[in-house]
C-alpha cells in the first residue's frame, strides 16, 4: 500500500502495529506499506502497477481513472480537515496564537473542502 507520511493514513500504521502483533490475522491480503516523499509519487506507484493500493487525494485518483487507469474507489479515508505546521525553529517562544496572528493561508490547487469552508487569513 502506497501512501505519505501523515496523520490521515494512521490507519495504517495501526492497521501494521496489529498485524505485526498479532491482535489481527487478514483473511485475504498481506499488507506490505511503502511510505511516500509526496502524492506524485503515489500517484506514479499506482498508475505504473508499483503499489496494488494507495491512499490518494481524490483530485489525483479522479485523474488517473480519466487517463485509463485501472482503478477503483474502495474507501473514504478522510472527509474534511487540514493541517498547518510551523517552523520548529519558531519554538515555543511565540504562543499559537501570536503566530497566526495577521498571516495569509493559500490553499493547494488539490485541495477539496468547499470554498465557504475556507479561511485564509487569520483575525
Amino acid at each position: 500500500m502506497g501512501h505519505i507520511q501523515i496523520t490521515d493514513h494512521l490507519s495504517l500504521g495501526i492497521l501494521s502495529h496489529l498485524i505485526e502483533t498479532e491482535q489481527v490475522s487478514p483473511k485475504y491480503f498481506e499488507l506490505k506499506t511503502r511510505c511516500m516523499s509526496g502524492w506524485n509519487q503515489v500517484q506514479n506507484a499506482l498508475e505504473k502497477g508499483e503499489v496494488d493500493v494507495a491512499f490518494i487525494l481524490a483530485p489525483l485518483a479522479m485523474d488517473l481513472f480519466r487517463f485509463g487507469s485501472p482503478i477503483r474507489l474502495v474507501l473514504f479515508a478522510h472527509k474534511n480537515g487540514s493541517i498547518c505546521v510551523r517552523n520548529r525553529q519558531q519554538g515555543e517562544r511565540q504562543s499559537l496564537h501570536d503566530f497566526l496572528k495577521s498571516k495569509v493561508f493559500f490553499p493547494s490547487a488539490y485541495h477539496v473542502h468547499p470554498p465557504h469552508a475556507r479561511r485564509y487569513v487569520s483575525e
